[in-house]
């Protein structure tokens, strides 16, 4: 026979039986609900089916955006360039890159999405497109990702770029523009002359 028995009543009472002394205890609400719950989470851990986790921190691919600026003017071009490297010893299989860009940009060379059959370990692709700025203000290139193997997806930095207004140049060729270098070449040389001469007169 044990030595002890349990027995719990709807009271919220137990009542424990050693060397036939009975002592009665009232369980506190507080202790009871935090037992329930320790044990709900127990349940929960252990019927829950994990989670694969998907990022750079548990793949052999490192996923690289930057820019050739991260200043420009409306109307300039800008060259993105994302690096693919793969930093482990095997090669990894049908990689697809997907890219997107701020609506305030025109994509003038390149596209925005890419695909490669294999990336051998220790190498690295670098796929490159061209923006052209339309607007001012401040933009964010959003993350690229790289989707390989069975669906894995690994995601890149973002890119923060300025575009201010578009400074003013005179074209080629127009009086704005020939002005400078006709005053440095005629009229200075000229304007020299003549001062040269009239303080030789005053002197005489």
């Amino acid at each position: 026979m044990l030595p002890y028995t349990i027995k719990i009543t709807f009271h919220m009472e137990f009542s424990l039986k050693v060397n036939s002394k009975i002592k009665v205890v009232n369980m506190k609400r507080p202790l009871f609900l935090f037992i329930l719950m320790f044990l709900l989470l127990l349940i929960v851990n252990f019927t829950t089916p994990a989670k694969t986790l998907i990022g750079k921190g548990h793949s052999s691919i490192n996923l690289t955006k930057i820019t050739s600026e991260i200043e420009i003017h409306v109307e300039d071009e800008l060259i993105v360039s994302i690096i693919i490297e793969n930093n482990g010893e095997d090669a990894i299989h049908n990689l697809i890159l997907k890219d997107s860009k701020p609506a305030e940009f025109d994509l003038v060379n390149g596209s925005l999405t890419a695909n490669w059959t294999v990336l051998e370990g220790h190498e690295s692709l670098i796929h490159e497109y061209r923006l052209l700025a339309k607007e001012k203000g401040k933009f964010t290139l959003e993350k690229a990702n790289v989707t390989y193997a069975k669906g894995e997806v690994v995601e890149s930095n973002e890119v923060e770029i300025r575009v201010r207004e578009k400074t003013w140049k005179p074209p080629e060729g127009t009086i704005e523009a020939t002005l400078p270098i006709f005053l440095g070449v005629y009229i200075l040389p000229i304007c020299g002359i003549i001062i040269g001469f009239v303080l030789t007169k005053l002197r005489s």
